[in-house]
């Protein structure tokens, strides 16, 4: 298969900051359109092009753990297995690229440049299809991080956006129900004849599972936070599987699908939540990830 090459230098990437104190600022990005994704998505080939690209480009851009742990080759055959690109319920899909982003710089902020400036590209490429409730959350971190005071505040709140932005992706990519096959992209010949319109069929609802009343409280010590929510199951699950910037941890459900968890989060903001059960040692989300900020 022919890969993908992505410049690091892409018109998409509108942020970039010096740690001499100037501000970081993003083209369009602080004053986004408020679109409210709709329930099904159809993603086009063209649009499954541009977006293998995007994360290419991310990836690359990113700092040394990234370029590690992020496959590069592994994006570029998405365009030949798309849905995994988009919901893989193993968190391996376009997902990942934000999230490694997010995670080096809560671990080294000397990679800030590098690292929000990956955000970035995945940002401005994605940022039109994200829910409302999405967009205006990752609109407050943006400006978070331009009146960020020192290096490693614009760091950490970087790594913030970078958590929230993995999550929009993931919400995202839920609602992505059919990639257009490139048969279908393809110009048909003209018909040799046209045919009676066969009866439609009778369509299908599958009903999703969700994650909802998701509430994250600090408690009175103000360094650790209760997150708490019921998960509506139409598949088998388990676990509530919560992620902060601090990292993961997994809560088991009673038997209403309902957890409760308290776990040491001092500067968290927002927390996300997905639910599932692990096969071997690997965690199965029935879910997509619902994000909470943390009050």
């Amino acid at each position: 298969m022919k890969h993908l090459v992505a410049k690091s230098g892409l018109t998409a990437i509108t942020a970039f900051a010096l740690f001499g104190g100037a501000s970081v600022l993003a083209t369009d990005s602080n004053t986004p359109s408020f679109s409210t994704v709709a329930k099904a998505a159809t993603v086009s080939q063209s649009q499954l092009k541009s977006d293998v690209q995007t994360m290419v480009a991310a990836r690359n851009e990113g700092g040394n753990y990234v370029k590690e742990v992020i496959d590069g080759e592994q994006l570029s055959e998405f365009s030949d297995d798309p849905m995994e690109a988009y919901n893989d319920e193993r968190g391996r899909g376009f997902g990942q690229v934000p999230g490694a982003l997010h995670y080096e710089l809560s671990q080294d902020f000397s990679m800030f440049n590098q690292d929000y400036a990956g955000l970035m590209i995945v940002y401005n490429g994605f940022k039109d299809r994200f829910s409302s409730t999405d967009q205006a959350v990752l609109a407050q971190d943006i400006k978070d991080i331009n009146s960020a005071k020192n290096s490693e505040d614009k760091a950490e709140k970087a790594s913030a956006f970078g958590n929230d932005l993995g999550s929009a992706v993931d919400n995202y990519g839920a609602t992505v129900t059919k990639i257009e096959s490139a048969s279908a992209a393809a110009p048909k010949p003209a018909a040799e004849k046209p045919t009676a319109p066969k009866p439609a069929a009778k369509k299908t609802v599958t009903k999703k599972s969700y994650v909802s009343k998701l509430t994250a409280k600090k408690t009175s010590s103000k360094k650790y936070v209760k997150i708490t929510g019921t998960v509506k199951l139409y598949k088998s699950a388990k676990y509530a599987y919560i992620s902060t910037y601090k990292g993961h941890v997994h809560v088991k459900l009673n038997s209403k699908h309902q957890f409760s968890k308290t776990v040491y989060a001092p500067k968290a903001k927002h927390v996300k939540v997905k639910a599932g059960s692990y096969s071997h040692g690997h965690f199965k989300a029935v879910t997509s990830y619902k994000t909470v900020t943390v009050h």
